[in-house]
C-alpha cells in the first residue's frame, strides 16, 4: 500500500486531477487484481505493477520502487 500511495502521490504532485477518489479507487481495485500468493504470503510483481501505474519504461518504475524502499 505505500509503494501505491506514494506512486500515486507522485503523480499527483505533477497532474493535481489524478488524485480523485475515484483513481484512487480504480487503482486500488488493480492492484488487489494483480495480487498473488507465494508460499501463503500475498505479493505483487513489481512488473505486473509497473503496468498499473503507467509507467511504461521499467527504470523509471524501479526507482520509484528504490525510493519507496
Amino acid at each position: 500500500m505505500l509503494i501505491m500511495w506514494n506512486v500515486v502521490w507522485r503523480k499527483g504532485r505533477q497532474h493535481p486531477e489524478c488524485m480523485k477518489k475515484e483513481l484512487i479507487n480504480e487503482l486500488w481495485q488493480r492492484f488487489e487484481a494483480a495480487s498473488g500468493t507465494l508460499e501463503d504470503v500475498e505479493c505483487w510483481s513489481a512488473r505486473d505493477l509497473q503496468a498499473i501505474f503507467g509507467y511504461a519504461n521499467w527504470q523509471n518504475f524501479q526507482q520509484v520502487v528504490e525510493r519507496a524502499r
